[in-house]
């Protein structure tokens, strides 16, 4: 139950947060033991401190295609 629930926030943090990357760039996740427990809003504030930690951030002004 934990697991199903820890990819299902790191999914929806990844679908909202999706249009600040970079185009053409591939993203793995892993659930961690740190996930149980957190809100949506955690794992998307984390998800997009790694984009920029990682430097796969679009440029500011610029709008990537949407993905289908």
């Amino acid at each position: 139950v934990d697991r199903n629930r820890a990819k299902r926030l790191m999914r929806e943090a990844f679908r909202l947060s999706r249009r600040q990357l970079a185009p053409d760039v591939d993203v793995i996740l892993i659930a961690r033991s740190g996930m149980a427990g957190r809100m949506c809003q955690d794992v998307i504030a984390d998800l997009e401190a790694v984009f920029r930690r990682a430097k796969i951030v679009q440029p500011e002004g610029s709008q990537a295609a949407p993905h289908a």
